[in-house]
């Protein structure tokens, strides 16, 4: 018996402990907001916007009369002056349910009563924030709501529910769901008043279309018509244009009713708005159109070429053309004619000198005017001092002088790189000097471009590289071969993947299942399915457990993705942008933009400055990115926070 009692005295205890233990862990799970909303509480508590009765419990359904307090903490908060006026309800003497009704916030049932303790729905906060914004001073803008159940929702509460999804107060449930008539808990509830309070803010964003910062300028639209802001949001050019453009050079081109001009830096007119087009600068030469003719302006508006000509090619290295008909002909920069109209095509400008065509036949135009007659059967640019040129079927070099220097011979040719170029007999390839020797036997089935020295040379589907003495430096034996990066190359081999430095030693054995560049230091490496990084040594810095990566390293960092997330690794293989974002673009100054769930935001090694909450965003510049939500533009700076508008 007495065995008995003791079992069943610490029986007793035991469910005592347990339940204690059940009754602590369950206390601090209700005091501790939801992981996903604890940094938007721990804000709003900050700003004084939740009272002391609703920091606990974050989880649980609020009630109508809760809610009316966090309404009134945010409408005394914003406008800084308390509410004096009281209605009365018969079934409550709260003050936060009296004050948000003299305010307009919040209605009684239709019996008269407010029902204080009942749960709030959805809908019916959608409703309360949408009159307390426009109790605040802040109406806001009509929204047909986009939720698939729309058509379900109440009369009284559809309005207001476009509302709030316009101003990135509420959202969704998931799913495209609204869920009209779920419970609201404390914890969303704190979130839309904190982002309420946000929206009540003064906005920046004001702009109806804006374009990014250059020269200390933004050309920004407001209603219909353009101006320019600078970098601290003062109006320095007025609303006037029809469009307006980036400056350049300290010049940007307006438009006005249809007609383009060109402005400087303090809004005075250098080309007056009476052409049709205007184009860039190039050279300090700019084409502009007019009664469907084109011509060419210098800096200050001065025509340097008269509107003759029916189409135009933008100068490069001080050559310009013009078309008059069918015919090309070559200016200077001063707009003077330096070669006859008689060009059936012109193409780009390579050190100075254009390929032209007469008829079949192919010459070369430098400033100095026709340098070489049109007397090939075709021709390349020139690179390195020396063009391409083809007699009949075969191809050989000429100079700056039309010297023949290579004599046409070969079936087949590239630019000159690095001093070499290769040349092809048959189906056989090799190289070139600038003396117009053979330094590299005609032998190979594939020969590249020469950088540094190296040429990557194929025979029978194996790979290697040679010197200028056309001696073999790497062994021709790889199935791939990489170009060299930080003195490596990597390699395939037997279907495993290494590195091999210049001299042909293998530093880093076969034993990847694939690999990247050296950039920084560090190389991507395949293990199975997944990368990681490695050293100069071999030695594996990240432990190989990305899907994918960006072949492109960013200013000391690569873009690696897990499924279909992505971050950010630096120099040292640390991860310093997490894995967690639907997309992350290349960093300018040390800020990367990064998009969630079709919103884009910014970040720094530091971590994240804000927030993805904007619909789209640009780059920074001049410390400056432009932002677009909801159809309105502005600007936010390096810190995340928004250029007010001086105007």
């Amino acid at each position: 018996m007495q065995k008995s009692v003791i079992r069943k005295c610490i029986v007793l205890a035991l469910a005592l402990v347990m339940a204690l233990g059940m009754l602590t862990t369950n206390t601090l799970a209700a005091d501790t907001p939801s992981d996903w909303a604890q940094a938007g509480v721990e804000e709003a508590v900050a700003l004084g916007l939740v009272p002391q009765s609703l920091q606990s419990n974050y989880t649980d359904p609020i009630t109508r009369a809760e809610f009316c307090a966090l309404a009134v903490a945010l409408y005394e908060n914003v406008t800084d002056s308390e509410i004096t006026d009281r209605v009365s309800f018969p079934d409550t003497d709260d003050i936060n349910v009296q004050k948000a009704a003299a305010i307009g916030v919040v209605k009684g049932m239709d019996d008269g009563t407010f029902d204080p303790n009942g749960k709030l729905t959805r809908d019916q906060a959608a409703t309360m924030l949408a009159r307390l914004a426009s109790a605040a001073g802040k109406w806001l803008t009509f929204f047909e709501t986009t939720f698939e159940e729309a058509e379900e929702f109440a009369d009284w509460a559809k309005e207001a529910i476009g509302q709030v999804q316009f101003a990135g107060i509420m959202g969704g449930v998931g799913d495209n769901k609204f869920a009209p008539k779920n419970d609201y808990t404390r914890e969303q509830s704190i979130l839309t008043i904190l982002r309420s309070y946000k929206a009540l803010q003064p906005s920046f964003m004001i702009y109806d279309n804006a374009r990014s910062f250059s020269d200390g300028l933004a050309a920004v639209k407001f209603g219909d018509k353009w101006g320019y802001i600078d970098l601290d949001g003062k109006l320095v050019i007025p609303f006037i244009y029809d469009d307006a453009f980036i400056f350049v050079d300290g010049l940007a081109i307006v438009d006005i009713d249809g007609k383009r001009g060109r402005i400087d830096l303090a809004g005075n007119l250098v080309a007056p708005v009476i052409y049709d087009a205007l184009g860039d600068y190039s050279d300090g030469i700019a084409s502009f159109r007019i009664d469907n003719k084109s011509g060419f302006m210098d800096m200050t508006g001065k025509i340097i070429a008269e509107a003759k000509y029916d189409q135009i090619y933008r100068f490069s290295e001080g050559l310009g053309f013009g078309r008059v008909g069918d015919k090309w002909v070559a200016l200077d920069v001063t707009g003077r004619e330096i070669t006859e109209v008689k060009y059936t095509e012109v193409f780009a400008v390579s050190e100075g000198v254009s390929v032209v065509k007469v008829g079949e036949k192919y010459g070369f135009v430098s400033v100095d005017g026709e340098i070489i007659p049109p007397i090939y059967d075709s021709a390349g640019e020139f690179a390195e001092g020396f063009a391409r040129v083809r007699v009949g079927e075969l191809y050989g070099y000429v100079d700056i002088n039309g010297d023949i220097i290579v004599e046409p011979a070969y079936a087949g040719n590239r630019n000159f790189s690095d001093g070499m170029a290769m040349v092809r007999l048959d189906d056989k390839r090799g190289y070139v000097d600038k003396d117009g020797n053979v330094a590299v036997p005609i032998i190979y089935d594939a020969a590249y471009d020469f950088v540094d020295g190296l040429g990557k040379v194929g025979l029978d589907d194996k790979l290697g590289y040679v010197n200028k003495s056309g001696e073999v430096v790497v062994p021709i034996i790889y199935g791939e071969l990489r170009d060299f990066y930080e003195g490596l190359a990597s390699f395939e081999l037997d279907g495993k993947w290494g590195f091999v430095d210049t001299a042909g030693v293998e530093v880093i054995p076969a034993q990847f299942d694939g690999a990247g560049n050296f950039m920084d230091g560090l190389a991507v490496v395949k293990v199975g399915d997944k990368w990681g990084f490695i050293d100069v040594t071999g030695n594996m810095v990240v432990t190989p457990k990305y899907d994918g990566y960006n072949t492109l390293r960013d200013e000391g960092w690569t873009v690696v993705r897990i499924g279909e997330k992505r971050g950010y690794v630096d120099a040292t293989g640390t991860e310093v942008i997490p894995v967690i974002y639907d997309m992350v673009y290349a960093r300018r100054n040390g800020v990367s933009a990064v998009e969630t769930d079709g919103k884009r935001g910014y970040i720094r090694v530091t971590g994240e400055f804000v927030e993805p909450y904007y619909d789209a965003g640009s780059d920074f510049l001049q410390g400056r990115a432009r932002v677009r939500l909801y159809g309105k533009y502005g600007f936010i700076d390096e810190n995340g926070n928004g250029i007010m508008p001086q105007h």
